[in-house]
């Protein structure tokens, strides 16, 4: 499968975080990935699941990863 986002998906749809990519060690941060890209981050793991399900639902064939970016400094990591 590609791992690309397709043209009808609307990542737009969720909402906008204030924070930086990767948050500081103090404070618990959830980062949801499509196709190797960081979309967004979430202060809880419930926030970040619910968000990547949604986008999941919206295009099947989407590769959606959710990760605590306290424990994964990079994607790759």
């Amino acid at each position: 499968m590609p791992d690309t986002v397709s043209p009808s998906t609307q990542l737009t749809d969720l909402p906008a975080t204030a924070s930086p990519p990767f948050a500081p060690t103090s404070e618990p941060s959830y980062i949801v990935e499509v196709g190797g890209r960081c979309v967004s981050q979430y202060g809880s793991l419930t926030q970040a699941l619910s968000a990547g399900l949604t986008l999941k639902g919206k295009d099947a064939g989407l590769q959606v990863k959710v990760y605590d970016a306290r424990e994964r400094v990079t994607p790759d990591a």
